[in-house]
């Protein structure tokens, strides 16, 4: 997911049945968590900047998490044999 989003992170999440990714601009703070979280990906404002034209994806922020919405992909507008 370093690369999130591009086109083999799409398609990787695709593979496993997941259709929404909500990436934190800031680093929430979690019960249970002690020491340092890395956030991946590694540059969360650079990946939130990144073009999504032919990905099939939707995005939209809300303070400050951005909601990616994975479309199904070219292969379901086409059929599968």
């Amino acid at each position: 997911m370093s690369g999130f989003p591009d086109r083999a992170s799409i398609e990787k999440l695709r593979y496993y049945g997941i259709r929404t990714v909500v990436l934190h601009l800031r680093m929430p703070s979690l019960p249970g968590i002690h020491g340092y979280a890395l956030p991946e990906p590694p540059d969360v404002n650079a990946a939130a900047a990144k073009p999504i034209a032919g990905l099939g994806v939707t995005r939209r922020q809300a303070g400050s998490i951005v909601i990616y919405a994975i479309g199904p992909g070219p292969a379901a507008l086409h059929g599968t044999n």
